[in-house]
């Protein structure tokens, strides 16, 4: 990942030397999307499945081009908190009017289809909440 000038130019300020690697959990994502974090940064949302496993891939890079830790852990977390053993969140990421924060909304699937629907929000600090409240994740039948 590279930032560029409005010119066209790499901005040398920007993590190495203009460009970031993504960490080796994106090898494999057959879908890498970037999104504004509100605050100068990116939210980088990839998908990796093979045979059935894997899942969503979410980090935040600030707006020097390094990796948000703390964030990075904390949606791990959260996305692993609201997956059942074994099965396959299969999300799409989207934006909120809160800047930083974003929902993650798909379906959980086993290997013979459909299990359930899930709903789940992602703040700016990574950690999943349940329409405003502390809830960690929103799942409907």
């Amino acid at each position: 990942m590279s930032e560029l000038s409005p010119q066209g130019r790499l901005v040398r300020s920007f993590g190495d030397g203009g460009s970031v690697v993504l960490p080796s959990k994106f090898v494999g994502s057959f879908t890498t999307e970037v999104y504004g974090d509100g605050e100068g940064g990116v939210d980088v949302f990839g998908f990796v499945s093979f045979m059935g496993c894997g899942g969503p891939l979410v980090v935040r890079v600030r707006s020097d081009g390094s990796l948000d830790a703390s964030f990075d852990a904390a949606i791990t977390r959260s996305i692993a908190s609201l997956t059942p053993h074994r099965l396959l969140f299969e999300p799409a990421l989207v934006t909120r009017s809160q800047p930083g924060s974003f929902a993650l909304i798909g379906e959980i699937t086993n290997y013979c289809g459909a299990a359930r629907r899930v709903v789940s929000r992602a703040w700016p600090s990574g950690c999943c909440r349940r329409d405003g409240s502390t809830a960690r994740m929103a799942a409907t039948e």
